[in-house]
C-alpha cells in the first residue's frame, strides 16, 4: 500500500475533526520533527478504530484515514510522539497483533 523509506510516527490520540493545518502543526510543535522530509506521521483516535497518517510526497501533503468496522487497531494511545519499525506499519495497517 505504502511504500516507506523514511521513519514512522505514532503521535497519539486525536480528535479525528482536525484537518491536515493542524495535524502538520501538531509535528511542526515538536522540536525534533520536521513534516517536510517524507516521514510518516500516524494519529489515531480515543476508541482506537480511526487512524490518519499523514506524510509529504509528490511536493505535496498527503493524509489517509482508515475507519474500522469493527475492532480496534493495534497502537499504544499515549499523548507522546514514538517511532516504530516498518514492520509495527505494516501490523497496523493490516490489522494484525
Amino acid at each position: 500500500m505504502f511504500k516507506v523509506t523514511s521513519d514512522i510516527w505514532v503521535c497519539g490520540c486525536i480528535d479525528m475533526r482536525k484537518g491536515l493545518d493542524s495535524l502538520i502543526c501538531i509535528i511542526n510543535g515538536e522540536d525534533n520533527l520536521d513534516c517536510n522530509n517524507g516521514d510518516f506521521f500516524i494519529f489515531i483516535n480515543k476508541r482506537g478504530n480511526k487512524i490518519k497518517i499523514l506524510f509529504y510526497k509528490d511536493k505535496g501533503f498527503n493524509l489517509y484515514y482508515k475507519k474500522l468496522d469493527y475492532g480496534k487497531f493495534n497502537i499504544n494511545l499515549d499523548d507522546k510522539i514514538t517511532k516504530i519499525s516498518r514492520i509495527k506499519f505494516n501490523n497496523i495497517l493490516s490489522k494484525k497483533v
